[in-house]
């Protein structure tokens, strides 16, 4: 029989890298590892449902073969989309995102970023400090973001995920 308050207990204390994890406070940055249409939709339903900000500042790298029409129309309500190519042979190009955005969500003001550093230091120069950043657009891009952030000294959320290289 299962004591259902120490199962409680432990999802309450489960803590699952790159799934909506907060790797900043001031403003709010979160590393998601959602690579579909349906899990960006549901990550966005979870980001308003669980956080209070003014603006959702959106870093998205995902792979070429994903449904990137479908991510480009779940992403329209983002006040702003840093668009940005994952260091990875399936990574979109920056030119395809900006293509599909243009033509399925053309009132997110998008920039463009070579490298998810670069993206992720570009979205914080536009954040105020009651915005929202979000990196997400696949797990190899959360795994850049997070060796990103141990760039900056948070190299306990980056050591989080196993077979990474965190070394910036």
């Amino acid at each position: 029989q299962w004591d259902e308050e120490a199962l409680r207990a432990g999802f309450r204390a489960m803590r699952w890298s790159a799934r909506i994890e907060v790797i900043g406070h001031t403003p709010i940055v979160v590393v998601d590892g959602a690579h579909n249409a349906d899990s960006i939709q549901k990550l966005l339903q979870a980001l308003r449902s669980s956080f209070t900000y003014h603006r959702l500042i959106t870093v998205l790298g995902p792979a070429r073969d994903k449904d990137l029409v479908g991510m480009a129309r779940a992403l329209a309500d983002s006040d702003i989309v840093v668009l940005t190519r994952m260091a990875n042979p399936r990574a979109a190009t920056i030119e395809q995102l900006e293509s599909v955005f243009a033509q399925h969500a053309p009132d997110v003001r998008i920039y463009t970023a070579e490298t998810s550093s670069q993206a992720m230091n570009l979205a914080l120069d536009l954040a105020d400090d009651n915005d929202l950043v979000c990196a997400t657009g696949s797990l190899y891009l959360a795994a850049e973001v997070l060796r990103w952030s141990a760039h900056y000294g948070n190299k306990a959320i980056a050591s989080a995920i196993e077979g990474v290289d965190h070394e910036p």
